[in-house]
């Protein structure tokens, strides 16, 4: 199975793997979220959290943030404090590390 460096939707990842957008769901994710449920050190609730732990989602997520917020996505850092309002929003489509909230 590929590393997804970002989260991927299913409909997505089975064209790119499978050349067929239903495949994954159809075939493969049952048994795929039965070898997570064995083989992972953390426990989810539902077989999406399983799988969205993985990169695999369902839809891509809109984030909306308000206020001075500073996060890493790859290399490039953005600080939304320079924005109006610092205000931001964005799709949920790459993993991003929070590296500071200022609370007022």
């Amino acid at each position: 199975m590929p590393e997804l460096q970002q989260d991927t939707p299913k409909r997505l990842f089975s064209q790119e793997l499978f050349l067929d957008s239903k495949h994954f769901e159809q075939k493969v994710e049952k048994r795929l979220v039965t070898l997570l449920k064995t083989y992972m050190e953390s426990e989810f609730d539902t077989d999406q959290e399983y799988l969205d732990n993985i990169g695999i989602v369902q839809h891509p997520r809109s984030v909306f943030v308000s206020g001075r917020l500073t996060f890493q996505i790859g290399q490039t850092v953005t600080n939304t404090s320079g924005l109006p309002g610092g205000n931001q929003s964005f799709h949920a489509n790459s993993r991003r590390e929070l590296l500071s909230l200022q609370s007022k």
